[in-house]
């Protein structure tokens, strides 16, 4: 039987819808590595001279925008076969801004900044809709949880494909090969080649996934809101009605402290790999890719593993994980310390994005996706506003002339370079509270009268 089941299993990445699904996590890693974590922001503050805070502000406020409007646009979604509609539209208009500020001179900085989170805005809202996309192609849960960890490993696998097709429009070359045609153009160069590569990528979801109607088996009638109030009043209603399914809300905050963390590091990467571990855009692309390599792996295993092992038992470890990683990032002084604390961290990476979904997604009614991961969105995209925040507000404690950093400076003698390493290790060992944070509320530390999930005792019991 379990022979059978992962024969069952492995046949499913080579479906047509499944592997088109897969490739969209694929393409949308590319621009979050290239554009999000590894180029843009070292671009403002290493090649303009411009503060970082001006990108932390920017993402802060698209995610905002993303936090308020997609629970909405997922409640949309749920009435009729939508949700590739929506995609398509955010996917698109992702590709064109980013294609946009590609063009503009550095003079232009205010627009390319306005381009930046308009673009930010549209890829992060379009992970409503292909979360909800996730049950048009798996048939259970069992099924959806392999697919979840398929789609992740594809993603980063496709991170990795991307920081090398990029590289020779950054450098002029592929370690030292000459690519035809091909001329450098320093980080800017990332910019175009990731908004085609992204749209690319994506094209076979809309052509090859089929999205299932909403089902019919339901005890009670669901909720099919026709515009933007209604919308926000099935948003309101999802939120009393999340008392209904043991173990929501409290996951619900949980991840909302867990996804600052996460999101705060997959910004600031790439910043990181710059002033800390002091690597040039080609060694920066090769550690980003031991990274994502790492992430790969771990969410297939984690993928696999979900299939036997209780979900909130692989949610509490990764959570721990998180907790000693980003706490030795911050004390860490030696390179070959940050390439083995890196690929711990991706191992970790991965599995967030394998576990928390499909955890989440079988708290809720099949047949209402898109209003309950709107209000799943709400938590995650809420946490990328405070998140790139939180870092700010430490990292500006810290530097050489905040508050704190100034006053150590008085205090002891640091360094030049210690000086400006300090405001970065010290945000990336913050993070850390945030993640121990979700992980007391997710055992129950609080006042959030929930239990476990149901769940978790008929997974054990199989």
């Amino acid at each position: 039987m379990a022979e059978n089941t992962k024969q069952r299993f492995a046949h499913l990445i080579f479906k047509k819808d499944v592997l088109s699904w897969g490739l969209y996590d694929f393409a949308n890693t590319i621009f979050s590595m290239n554009i999000v974590s590894s180029y843009f922001k070292p671009w403002i503050v290493d090649d303009l001279g411009k503060p970082g805070y001006t990108f932390d502000v920017t993402v802060a406020l698209s995610m905002l925008c993303v936090a308020l409007l997609s629970p909405a646009l997922g409640a949309l979604s749920d009435h009729g076969t939508r949700k590739k509609r929506f995609l398509f539209l955010f996917t698109i208009s992702c590709a064109l801004s980013v294609a946009g500020f590609s063009f503009l001179p550095a003079s232009f900085f205010v627009v390319i900044l306005l381009l930046f989170g308009v673009s930010n805005f549209f890829y992060e809202g379009s992970m409503v809709f292909y979360n909800s996309l996730l049950y048009s192609v798996a048939e259970d849960d069992k099924q959806a949880r392999f697919i979840s960890g398929y789609g992740v490993a594809l993603g980063y696998l496709g991170a990795i494909i991307g920081l090398f097709a990029v590289l020779p429009f950054v450098e002029g070359n592929l370690f030292g090969m000459e690519i035809p045609f091909v001329v450098g153009s320093g980080k800017s160069g990332a910019f175009l080649p990731t908004a085609v590569i992204f749209m690319v990528l994506a094209t076979p979801l809309f052509l090859f996934v089929k999205e299932r109607p909403i089902s019919k088996v339901s005890q009670s009638k669901p909720s099919q809101p026709t515009g933007v109030r209604q919308s926000y009043k099935a948003l309101w209603q999802s939120l009393r009605d999340a008392e209904k399914y043991p173990g929501l809300m409290r996951f619900l905050v949980a991840d909302f402290f867990i996804k600052n963390a996460v999101n705060a590091v997959i910004l600031n990467i790439g910043v990181f790999c710059l002033y800390v571990i002091g690597l040039s855009d080609t060694e920066k692309t090769i550690f980003l890719s031991i990274v994502t390599l790492a992430a790969v792996i771990g969410s297939f295993i984690i993928g696999r593993i979900s299939v036997k092992v209780s979900l909130r038992k692989l949610i509490i470890v990764i959570a721990i994980g998180w907790i000693v990683s980003m706490a030795l990032f911050g004390v860490a002084n030696a390179r070959w310390q940050y390439w083995v604390l890196s690929a711990f961290a991706g191992v970790l990476l991965g599995g967030v994005w394998t576990v928390h979904r499909p955890y989440f997604a079988e708290m809720i009614p099949k047949n209402e996706l898109g209003k309950f991961f709107g209000l799943y969105s709400l938590t995650g995209k809420s946490a990328a506003v405070i998140g790139p925040l939180w870092w700010a507000l430490f990292f500006w404690l810290f530097q050489s002339n905040g508050p704190l950093g100034s006053a150590l400076a008085s205090a002891f003698s640091i360094s030049d370079v210690l000086a400006i390493e300090l405001p970065y290790r010290v945000a990336v060992a913050s993070l850390s509270l945030l993640v121990l944070a979700g992980l007391l509320i997710f055992l129950g530390r609080g006042r959030l009268n929930t239990k476990p999930p149901q769940i978790d005792s008929a997974e054990t019991a199989q």
